[in-house]
């Protein structure tokens, strides 16, 4: 995502005020930015404030702040966009079982399956927990199915001479209309209850042998889930 923040920051003589205006809009305070900017350049705060961690991605705050300003430019431009949560399922047993250390390399080998699989353009997130979230961008030749698809291959791939456990995850969908004006917190409501939905049929599921439970449905604010 390095080529989206030099698209807001590319002029120079505004760098210094947009950078002050997101860290002032993202919740740090006066005394945290004046003692760190002892130490960290503006990229190292942008790091800071907009990144996870451990897996590397975007968290939660930098999710909603860069993936509300792309949803708006592909409503703007007519571009078709879905917005995909995925849940590491069972985790807890494998902290339990395994420690937390084999926990956050679960989280770790998720993001890296989410990563192989979307683009670079899309906005790729560690929500929180373990949960993960993402905004595809210019999605109508490449369905959600075909999405799902992809996690699956790469999540076989994942499991290959893994003994200690099977990662798998459940993804729910929300696309947006294209014609129409859509809020990514409602995006993101629907996705969820979408996600709820795949990992119920999931629990119902015989032998859990399946990598992957999916569910998507079409979202607009003038028409209801089909």
């Amino acid at each position: 995502m390095a080529f989206l923040f030099k698209d807001w920051l590319s002029e120079h003589d505004k760098r210094q005020g947009r950078c002050q205006a997101y860290l002032n809009h993202f919740g740090m305070t006066h005394a945290f930015r004046r003692t760190a900017k002892q130490y960290l350049s503006d990229g190292d705060l942008w790091s800071l404030a907009l990144s996870d961690d451990l897996t590397g991605l975007l968290n939660r705050r930098g999710f909603l702040f860069l993936a509300s300003q792309q949803l708006k430019l592909a409503s703007r431009n007519g571009r078709s966009s879905v917005v995909f949560l995925c849940d590491v399922d069972g985790l807890k047993g494998i902290n339990d079982q395994f420690g937390h250390a084999v926990g956050d390399e679960a989280l770790v080998r998720t993001a890296r399956v989410l990563e192989e699989t979307f683009r670079k353009s899309d906005v790729l997130a560690r929500f929180g927990g373990d949960e993960f979230a993402v905004l595809a961008l210019e999605t109508m030749d490449e369905g959600e199915a075909t999405i799902y698809r992809r996690i699956q291959e790469k999540l076989r791939k994942a499991n290959e001479g893994e003994t200690r456990y099977r990662l798998t995850i459940s993804v729910g969908a929300a696309r947006a209309d294209r014609e129409e004006v859509n809020a990514l917190n409602d995006l993101l409501l629907h996705a969820d209850e979408a996600l709820y939905g795949s990992k119920s049929r999931a629990a119902t599921m015989n032998g859990g042998e399946q990598d992957l439970s999916a569910s998507s449905k079409k979202f607009s604010r003038s028409s209801s889930f089909s």
